[in-house]
This record gives structure tokens, sequence and C-alpha cells, in this order.
């Protein structure tokens, strides 16, 4: 017998639905989250395929969560656990949201470098990447650790990312490899 959107308000009748790959128990939840989202829409600004991303995703998710055995009925409707889910992934996409429109708004343009700041930060880029390659092996990871990733030396030694294990000694070799670099990026200077 060929089940209708009324049979599925009953709770156990969804559920089974769903563990069954009914299409029309699927269509019925993602309809109703999908009706959900758009309820809690109002007085946001939200793309229309970005709720309807939200309410597949939610629907998706259900299902995989059922066919895992991770959602048992236990009383508690799937409708219940997917309003949650699209609650949360709603959440997730409004504080991602005004992230983005935070950094946007704060920005000050006078702050942008100037043509000739960007292009002369670009040929150091490139006289560092070069000086680099030329550098051994471990002054490279010395370099790389402390002033392009920002490790400090105490995280560096816990880390057990060189072969140094006390403070001085690693300082010690870290300053004689940035002689060395300065002296090899002096020299690409004058060949360029």
């Amino acid at each position: 017998m060929k089940k209708t959107p009324k049979d599925y308000q009953d709770p156990q009748v969804l559920y089974h639905g769903l563990s069954d790959s009914e299409s029309a128990a699927i269509v019925y939840l993602h309809r109703k989250v999908s009706g959900m989202l758009h309820s809690w829409r109002q007085g946001r600004n939200i793309p229309e395929a970005d709720l309807e991303e939200m309410a597949e995703d939610a629907t998706i998710l259900v299902i995989r969560k059922i066919e895992t055995g991770a959602f048992r009925f236990d009383g508690t409707t799937p409708l219940a656990y997917a309003n949650v889910i699209a609650q949360n992934l709603l959440r997730n996409f409004m504080r991602k949201r005004q992230v983005v429109t935070t950094e946007v708004q704060e920005w000050d343009a006078s702050e942008a470098p100037s043509v000739e700041q960007y292009l002369y930060g670009k040929e150091l880029q490139q006289l560092l990447a070069g000086a680099l390659e030329k550098m051994p092996e471990n002054c490279r990871q010395l370099i790389t650790l402390f002033h392009l990733e920002g490790k400090s030396d105490e995280e560096t030694l816990q880390l057990g990312l060189t072969q140094y294990t006390t403070v001085p000694s690693l300082r010690s070799k870290r300053g004689e490899c940035m002689k060395k670099l300065r002296l090899l990026m002096e020299d690409f200077k004058r060949h360029l």
C-alpha cells in the first residue's frame, strides 16, 4: 500500500520509511526541513540556493545516521533530529558569513600597500625563496620554522622538529644560518 505524506506524520512510520529508503519518506522529510529553514530565514538575507543545500544536507545526514545505526527510533521523530541538524547548519552558515562581513567592513583601503610596495615585497619573496633553496636543509628548516611558520624555539624542541636539543644550540645554529642567508640574498640581488 502506497503511503501518503499524512502517514509520515507518525514518527515511527517516517523512521521505517527512511530506513527502507522510501522516496516518499525522503521527500517528506526534505520538504519539512526546507519549510522549517524558510521560516527561520525571516529577517536574514540568506540565498535560496543555500537554504536548499542545508535542507538537502540535513536530510542526507539523517538518512546516513539511520543507515549506520547512529540514530535509532526511540520515540524521537527523525524530523526533530533533522531540524536540529538544519539549525546547526544554519548557525554555521551565519557564523561564517558574519566573520567575512566583519573582515570586509573593518578593512581600511589606506592600509593597502602601494603598487611599488607590493612589487618590492614580491621581489623580496623571490629573493628569499631563491636564497633558501641554496641553503643546506638544516638551515632552511631552522629559518622556516622560526621566521616563516612562527614556531618558538621551545615549541620546535618540544615537537622534536630538529636535531637540536637545547634552545641555545638551536639559536646559535640559526644565527649562523641567518648570516649565510643574508650573504646569499645579497648575492642574488647583485645578479638581478
